[in-house]
């Protein structure tokens, strides 16, 4: 298996480019903000995954771990293969795929070609179920993020509520008045679904 190239850019394509690896030139599918990033002529590490089928080869390249696993997590989704979860990634980063994940936030997947609303729900719904679901060290939906606080403080649920969007780089600035907002309104708001309207809420921003 190939995990990792590091070569110079060969050539550059709408959706892939050539690295020369002592050489020898791999083809590597990117997300299209990488290719554009990339210089032809520059040395480059790319994070890689072969993709085997019976007639063949194809290899996808990412700038981090992170991105990589997002690739592999979207395709656990039935109706999701390689090639539309690459096609993701060309319009959402790791932290947009998570927090639209959480958010339950169908519209975000509808916006990309080729996902009608039914396949926006499987998203959403199979992946959000997911609990040891992995994306990044900073992307993860496991029982810091999706389970209930479970102290007696009202004022505790704002504080871990804020805790959390801030573990998935929300500016505190940017979320206080939310959560405080959505709090106030509702002071019997469970810690999911504070963190679920405040994140859909700072995603309209």
């Amino acid at each position: 298996m190939i995990g990792k190239l590091t070569g110079v850019i060969d050539s550059i394509s709408d959706d892939h480019c050539i690295i020369d690896v002592a050489g020898v030139g791999y083809a590597v599918h990117c997300p299209t903000r990488i290719l554009f990033a990339m210089k032809v002529g520059e040395a480059r590490s790319i994070i890689t995954h072969l993709l085997v089928k019976e007639d063949q080869l194809t290899l996808f390249g990412f700038e981090s771990q992170e991105e990589k696993s997002c690739f592999l997590n979207l395709q656990i989704v039935q109706g999701v293969g390689a090639k539309m979860a690459l096609s993701i990634l060309n319009n959402l980063d790791p932290a947009q795929i998570t927090n639209a994940i959480i958010a339950e936030d169908t519209a975000t997947f509808r916006q990309i070609s080729g996902i009608g609303p039914k396949l926006a729900g499987r998203i959403v719904n199979e992946l959000k179920s997911r609990k040891d679901l992995f994306i990044g060290s900073h992307l993860t939906l496991n029982a810091s993020i999706s389970q209930p606080h479970q102290g007696s403080s009202t004022k505790a649920v704002v504080h871990d509520v804020m805790s959390a969007l801030a573990n998935l780089g929300f500016n505190r600035s940017d979320a206080f008045p939310i959560v405080q907002q959505l709090f106030a309104a509702n002071e019997n708001i469970s810690f999911d679904e504070l963190v679920k309207n405040s994140l859909s809420k700072l995603s309209a921003h």
